[in-house]
């Protein structure tokens, strides 16, 4: 008989006052994925090495973040783009508005977005995201995970 081993691995973020114990359910060198099922907060944080990857790894890992968000629900989303240096052409943007975007609206109540250092890459996000207004959901642009997490938590705490 086989055994599966598991591995859960918990990542503890202090921000200000907020202790949040997040599982890390997926990580790679572009992309980690985090949730707080207690919390209901989902988090995905892209790295620097996105400076190094192709559309379509681009838009096989926004499917990936779908499929998370998707098997783990939670009422507010966090994305953490500070070190995100890909730049999304008009091209994928619309292919990643009709193939993960609307397949996931309505998922989240707030989605705040930590802003990319990079001038380019923070645009194209910012452009991503903007044609998607109409969802329901709010959604707010900072530039510390911190202020992030304070605004999607304000209701909880």
């Amino acid at each position: 008989m086989e055994y599966l081993s598991l591995q859960c691995i918990f990542v503890l973020h202090i921000f200000n006052q907020y202790i949040i114990l997040m599982e890390q359910i997926f990580k790679n060198d572009y992309l980690k994925i985090q949730v707080d099922q207690q919390e209901s907060i989902f988090y995905w944080e892209w790295s620097r090495e996105t400076y190094h990857m192709s559309e379509e790894a681009f838009l096989a890992y926004t499917k990936e973040v779908l499929k998370f968000a998707l098997k783990h629900p939670c009422k507010y989303g966090i994305e953490n783009a500070v070190d995100f240096r890909f730049i999304i052409s008009p091209d994928i943007q619309k292919i990643i508005a009709q193939q993960v975007i609307a397949k996931g609206k309505g998922n989240f109540k707030k989605l705040a977005h930590v802003a990319s250092k990079d001038f380019v890459s923070k645009l194209s996000v910012e452009q991503l995201w903007k044609e998607h207004e109409q969802y329901n959901f709010q959604e707010r642009y900072f530039s510390r995970t911190e202020d992030a997490l304070a605004w999607v938590s304000e209701e909880q705490f």
